[in-house]
């Protein structure tokens, strides 16, 4: 018995030694990778397995990190498998890297799901930094420009949707609804009639496609956390998810192809497929199209439709902010007219409140990845070339240090004493840099018409009976509401 403790023994010692060796190699390996400059601050890391034990879950990341920035600073590191990982948790630290060195940081890493669902790496979102990226990243926003892009054209277009949507929530009589599919609904025929030339009707195979794809990614994209927690795809459940992204993306694009193929062979609108066949000639890239039209239906659909239904639910449970926004409208605006861009100068409070809202509920809370295209610092931590690197949208929007009581919901702080706008610029809802959302722009101008004219329209309340709609966080893809019912009751004067 003596001899197997002291086998046991041994076996531990030789354990023990052989982590402190590896972790000594591993230090001093990395210090001369980075010159002997000093690293972000680790979360902690083991042989083998990395920083996998001191991970949450990855529906946590984000707060996580946002913890972890108080305690070890805003920009912190860990590995997962061989992929040395930094998070940047502060609006300083997200400058600093995405415009003040914005060329370091602008590439995108080859990610796992990506293997599956786009492995060229098309479109925009996902393209890597080089001149193609550059070629069609121009060719969108020109083309984009021709179809209204901050012009009034595209206020028209807006406009049109929200009255079409104030009159079919005026046939529910004021009763509760869940106002995804009547929101999601409207907003999406915005980006359709640029990208394929027209709105459409709930039984267009294009709008279903478009839904499913979207849902899917709102609810259970894994893009990020496979790079996090990489034997996932190996468990049945995370399968599933994978395989369901694969046939939604693989319906999405036979009807885009067929839109494609209209505007090939006989043309009827101009859209923005014609335009890009158009700009390429015969020859263009298929694939680069179908992921760029795949890119512009998320980033000018999504984004918007999910601010607006968090904007109705706090809206009705914040009754306060809800009749001051009222107030202020009625104030500059007739009630024979809904909103205009025109008129957002002149509402201060209504920007603010659409500011705190995007803040408060950040919808990318740890954005989409970039990776260093050489080595580079942020913050006076060495990060190397090759390093994966995560924008903490929510720790930047919920920093004690910049934002008085952040966990509250606070329209105000957005304002000076004079009324005025302020902070605009520590809002980073659409990331910074050379790679920031394509659909900014229109985002933010759906996002303003469309909640100034519910607003105008009609009071917001939770159903009957209940005091609050306190609706839950879901986060997939997205930070998305969980289902709910709302009324809204047409305003009288």
């Amino acid at each position: 018995m003596a001899v197997m403790g002291d086998q046991y023994t041994g076996a531990a010692v030789f354990a023990a030694t052989f982590g402190l060796v590896y972790l000594f190699v591993n230090r001093i390996s990395r210090q001369r990778a980075l010159g002997g400059k000093s690293p972000p601050p680790s979360i902690g890391t083991l042989p083998l397995v990395g920083s996998q034990l001191y991970l949450p879950s990855r529906k946590e990341m984000h707060t996580f990190f946002a913890a972890k920035a108080q305690e070890l600073g805003d920009v912190v590191s860990f590995t997962s498998g061989r992929r040395y990982t930094v998070v940047l948790n502060s609006h300083a630290s997200l400058r600093e890297a995405f415009v003040k060195r914005s060329t370091d940081f602008a590439d995108r890493p080859k990610l796992q799901a990506l293997n599956l669902t786009n492995p060229g790496q098309r479109g925009i979102v996902f393209h890597s930094y080089d001149a193609d990226f550059k070629k069609y990243h121009q060719l969108s926003l020109s083309i984009l420009k021709e179809f209204g892009f901050g012009q009034n054209i595209m206020e028209t277009r807006i406009s049109s949707e929200v009255q079409q949507l104030i009159k079919s929530i005026q046939g529910l009589n004021g009763n509760s609804f869940n106002p995804k599919e009547f929101v999601a609904g409207s907003i999406i025929n915005v980006i359709s009639s640029i990208v394929i030339g027209r709105s459409l009707e709930n039984d267009d195979k294009f709008k279903k496609a478009c839904f499913g794809l979207v849902n899917h990614i709102i609810r259970e994209s894994q893009t990020v956390a496979l790079e996090i927690f990489p034997l996932a795809k190996y468990l049945p459940a995370d399968r599933r998810i994978l395989d369901i992204s694969v046939r939604l993306q693989k319906d999405f694009f036979c009807e885009v192809n067929r839109e494609i193929d209209i505007n090939v062979v006989s043309p009827t609108t101009d859209n923005f497929i014609l335009s890009f066949i158009q700009h390429q000639g015969e020859h263009f890239d298929r694939a680069q199209l179908q992921h760029t039209i795949r890119d512009l239906i998320v980033a000018g659909f999504e984004t918007s439709a999910t601010t607006v239904l968090w904007a109705l639910t706090l809206l009705a449970d914040y009754p306060d902010v809800q009749r001051r926004l009222q107030e202020e409208i009625d104030s500059v605006v007739s009630r024979d007219r809904l909103p205009s861009l025109d008129d957002k100068q002149k509402l201060p409070y209504v920007e603010a409140a659409i500011l705190e809202i995007m803040r408060y509920k950040t919808l990318v809370p740890l954005g989409i990845p970039h990776i260093t295209m050489c080595d580079t610092e942020v913050k006076g931590h060495f990060i190397p070339q090759g390093t994966m690197v995560l924008p903490n949208l929510y720790a930047a929007h919920m920093d004690p240090n910049v934002w008085y009581k952040p966990l509250e919901f606070r329209p105000e702080r957005f304002l000076d004493e004079g009324g005025n706008v302020i902070k605009r610029d520590m809002m980073i809802s659409f990331s910074l840099g050379k790679r920031s959302c394509l659909g900014e722009l229109l985002a933010r101008q759906e996002v303003y018409l469309f909640i100034t004219g519910l607003v105008q329209q009609f009071h917001i309340r939770p159903p009957e009976g209940q005091e609050r709609i306190d609706a839950k966080d879901t986060l997939g893809g997205t930070l998305a509401p969980s289902p709910y019912h709302v009324r809204l009751v047409a305003r009288t004067i």
